[in-house]
């Protein structure tokens, strides 16, 4: 192994021509034929702009159930508890919330000037975005067409004007 040394008050250290040939060796550049990489593209996600959009539609998978929300700051989704202290702005308990594992404080949309969030409340069964799971409290942008699930229950999502 070579041994560099520090040389004055240059900033880089001093290496030997062994060295530097065993670098440049490293570092040289492969010509690849892109015809021969095939790499699967897929659309993960549509518009993500609201500002001119006042609904969120909900389209229930499986289902012809449609949830227009009306998006106003921050909209809270669960199920209605008559006890709790802070009621929900959309209740999916008539839409089989409970069985499908939604909690009664699941989910916030946050809107933004011209985009919509989701904010998983520490849900029970957890709040998933195109399949991922969301960290609690950590808001992910919405896009038209993306698929949302709450415990079991999923939705596509549409903006409407």
């Amino acid at each position: 192994m070579t041994k560099t040394t520090w040389q004055g008050d240059e900033t880089e250290p001093a290496i030997s021509s062994d060295m530097r040939e065993q670098l440049r060796a490293a570092s040289k550049t492969v010509q690849v034929d892109p015809s021969e990489i095939k790499l699967e593209t897929k659309t993960l996600a549509g518009n993500v702009l609201f500002k001119n959009h006042r609904t969120v539609v909900f389209a229930m998978i499986d289902s012809e159930v449609l949830l227009p929300i009306p998006v106003v700051d921050r909209m809270t989704i669960g199920r209605v508890d008559h006890e709790a202290e802070q009621p929900v702005d959309v209740d999916l308990t008539p839409y089989g919330g409970r069985e499908w594992g939604v909690s009664r404080r699941h989910a916030t949309l946050y809107r933004t000037q011209h985009t919509l969030s989701l904010v998983d409340l520490k849900s029970s069964n957890g709040t998933y975005l195109n399949g991922v799971r969301l960290t609690p409290h950590q808001p992910r942008l919405l896009r038209e067409g993306d698929e949302v699930r709450l415990g079991n229950m999923r939705f596509h999502i549409y903006f409407e004007e």
